[in-house]
Formats: structure tokens, C-alpha cells, sequence
């Protein structure tokens, strides 16, 4: 088994402590928030580098780049926010908590960036 350099071991699982955190003091609901905020994070870089390629070749022009990012984003929100009412928090969550939960989501993201970093140094 091949392994992983220490720096990206670390920073996996100061990425996985933080969330067990989080779950210790906000409670499950809000870790699957975060989470779902984490995953709309990384669907975010695929989608842009998607939009990067066809664009490179011509296949899709800057306007409707800009149009379908926009759109993501909208549906990105929507899902972070439908994921907080089921959980039950309030329909009308405050832009405070939003901001709070990218925050986290953000942090998680780029400490599972820089592992991701170091295990391609290591290659």
C-alpha cells in the first residue's frame, strides 16, 4: 500500500477533526450542512473547470460561462438552505450562519486542498 506523505496524513485529519467538532457542538444537522456547503465547494471547481475547457475550445461562449456559474451558485444556496430547514433549523436562517457555514465549509476545503497538494508533490 502506497503511502500518503505526513503532511497530507495531518492535514486529512485535522480536516476530519474540525468536522467532528462541529458535530460535537452544533449538532448532526449542521455537520451535514457544512458538508453539503463542502461538497457544493468542490462541485464548484469542477464545474468551472469544465466551463474552462469548453470554453478553450470554443464551445461555449463567456456570456453563457457567466450564466451558468450564476446558476450554480443560486442552486449551490438553495441546497445549503434546504439542507438547514430539514434539519430543522428556520426557513429564514440569518446571513450570519450562512457566512459562518461557508466559513467552516472553506476551511475543511483547503486544508483537503493542500493534502491533496502534498500527495502530488510525493508522486
Amino acid at each position: 500500500m502506497t503511502q500518503i506523505p505526513q503532511a497530507a496524513a495531518e492535514a486529512f485529519e485535522t480536516a476530519h477533526d474540525i468536522m467532528a467538532s462541529i458535530r460535537a457542538v452544533k449538532g448532526i444537522e449542521y455537520c451535514y450542512t457544512v458538508e453539503t456547503a463542502l461538497c457544493c465547494l468542490k462541485l464548484k471547481d469542477v464545474t468551472l473547470s469544465l466551463m474552462d475547457q469548453l470554453k478553450k475550445r470554443g464551445d461555449l461562449s463567456e456570456e453563457a460561462a457567466e450564466a451558468l456559474f450564476m446558476g450554480c451558485g443560486v442552486l449551490f444556496a438553495k441546497m445549503i438552505s434546504l439542507n438547514r430547514i430539514a434539519g430543522g433549523a428556520e426557513p429564514e436562517g440569518t446571513q450570519q450562519e450562512a457566512a459562518e457555514i461557508m466559513s467552516w465549509a472553506d476551511r475543511i476545503y483547503d486544508m483537503e486542498a493542500r493534502a491533496v497538494e502534498e500527495i502530488q508533490k510525493d508522486k
